[in-house]
This record gives structure tokens, C-alpha cells and sequence, in this order.
């Protein structure tokens, strides 16, 4: 058979012809920078080459190019079906996280007052404008609303007869109300 070895011709060169070319290859449009060798093939290839075999591999190119060009419509098809799975994951997964924080964040003030409180026994007199508290109250706040993946949550407490502070700046025992106040609004 009468087979040509085709090479893409790149537009690389070599440390040697980088030296002696100041222009680069101009590739040839027609031929999409495909260059044709000959170097494997048998003499007698090389002397009579088969038109018929030729015309034979460019209707088969031809016909692959054409599968080829059908299969398009369904790539694109295929595609949009994905991009469209992709954001409706995506925006399930935000609506549960959002529904998780907001369930934590209405819950963790109340749970980190009773495990605090003082001599009230009142959750909403305490929490409430009508005087100063002296119980523990918590909060929780999304760094960054747009990119909710991107960036933390931060949990700031006040522990009772203290300033309000990051959790990362309260004393061990503080510490452990913090996280258990954090655990128990996260069960409850």
C-alpha cells in the first residue's frame, strides 16, 4: 500500500536554525501547516504511487470530516445539558448551606445564653432592650455574602462580664463554652 507519513510541520526550530533564520516559517494555509514525508515508504511507492488509493484515503477523510462536523449539534447539545446540571447542583448546594447557616446563626445566641446565663431566667428579657445583660451572647457572620465558599465564617462571642471578641481571643474556658455553644446550635 501506498501510505503517506504525515508530520505537522511546528513552528519551534532548533537551536541551529534559530541561528541562521531571523523570520519564522511562513506554514503553507492550504495545507493547515501539514507537511508531507515520504521517507518511510518503499521505492516502489515512492515511483508509482496509486491515484485510485489516494482518491480511496481523501473520500474517507472527507466522510470522517463530515461525521465529524454531524456530531457538533450533539457536543454542543451535550454541553448545555451539563453546564445546565452543573448550576442546578450549584444552586442547591448554596440553598442548603444557606439554610444550614441561618438555622445555626438564629440558633447560636440562644444556646450559648442558657449555657452562660446568669440570675435571669428570662431568654427574651435578657436578650432584649430592657437593661444591660450580664449573659454570654454569640454570633455568627459570613466574611464575604457573594463568595460563600471562598471565605470563612466568623463566630464572635460575648461572654457574660466581658467584651466582645473573636473566639480565636478568649481564654480556654471560654473557648469551650464558644464550641459547644457552636455544637449544640448546630443539633438543635
Amino acid at each position: 500500500l501506498w501510505l503517506y507519513h504525515l508530520q505537522v510541520v511546528t513552528d519551534a526550530a532548533t537551536p541551529n536554525e534559530a541561528s541562521s533564520q531571523n523570520t519564522p516559517q511562513a506554514v503553507d494555509p492550504r495545507n493547515h501547516g501539514i507537511k508531507i514525508d515520504c521517507a518511510r515508504l518503499d521505492d516502489e511507492a515512492k515511483e508509482n504511487p496509486s491515484f485510485e488509493l489516494e482518491q480511496h484515503f481523501m473520500d474517507k477523510l472527507a466522510t470522517l470530516n463530515a461525521q465529524i462536523e454531524a456530531m457538533v449539534p450533539k457536543t454542543r447539545a451535550l454541553e448545555k445539558a451539563t453546564t445546565d446540571e452543573f448550576t442546578e447542583i450549584r444552586n442547591k448546594r448554596v440553598n442548603l448551606f444557606n439554610q444550614a447557616y441561618n438555622h445555626i446563626k438564629n440558633k447560636i445566641h440562644e444556646v450559648y445564653w442558657e449555657l452562660t446565663k446568669g440570675s435571669s431566667n428570662d431568654y427574651r428579657l435578657a436578650a432584649g432592650e430592657r437593661g444591660v445583660s450580664n449573659d454570654g451572647k454569640a454570633y455568627l457572620e459570613l466574611d464575604d455574602f457573594e463568595q460563600l465558599y471562598s471565605h470563612g465564617i466568623k463566630y464572635s462571642t460575648m461572654p457574660p462580664g466581658k467584651r466582645y471578641r473573636d473566639v480565636e481571643q478568649l481564654s480556654g474556658g471560654d473557648k469551650t463554652m464558644a464550641a459547644l455553644a457552636l455544637l449544640f446550635a448546630i443539633h438543635r
